[in-house]
């Protein structure tokens, strides 16, 4: 069964519309025929595999954003990349890369990923991912954002930026 197959089930059988995704691998047809259709909200879906280098993903949401960016609302499905969401003008995002701090011992930052340091415990770090992307949703009006979103002040120069 095919997504399209699989939203209109799920529109007949619950009777609402779900807000349909189109994965970054597919031809760009596709997403056309959808925004044909005339949703309030599509979903990008598919970068966040393992297989999808950083730069296919930049590649595809420029190609994306120049052709509908405009006139689309586009919510970015797991995208945790502060670069690839700071960069296009996505109208929603959700991701659980805030959780990078438990499974990878990583701080997400507006300059970059650093290591978690030694003196910082699991939860700390997973509160300041939670700042960081939270500061995000305010990013159109005013960025609430503390100067240690940067790098954390007590890290020093020794960790390495990712």
């Amino acid at each position: 069964m095919t997504t399209k197959q699989n939203s209109d089930y799920l529109e007949r059988v619950v009777g609402k519309k779900p807000i349909p995704i189109y994965h970054i691998q597919s031809p760009m047809k596709a997403l056309q025929e959808i925004v044909d259709e005339g949703h309030d909200v599509i979903a990008i879906g598919g970068s966040a595999l393992r297989s999808v280098s950083p730069h296919k993903r930049e590649v595809a949401f420029k190609a994306i954003f120049e052709r509908f960016g405009d006139h689309v609302n586009f919510h970015a499905l797991g995208l945790g990349s502060i670069k690839h969401l700071l960069a296009f003008n996505w109208f929603s995002a959700d991701a659980s890369s805030w959780l990078n701090a438990r499974i990878y011992g990583k701080l997400i930052t507006l300059a970059g990923n650093f290591t978690m340091p030694k003196s910082m415990n699991t939860e700390k770090a997973l509160g300041f991912n939670v700042r960081t992307f939270a500061a995000l949703e305010e990013r159109y009006t005013e960025m609430q954002m503390d100067n240690d979103m940067m790098c954390p002040a007590n890290m020093s120069t020794s960790y390495k930026l990712e």
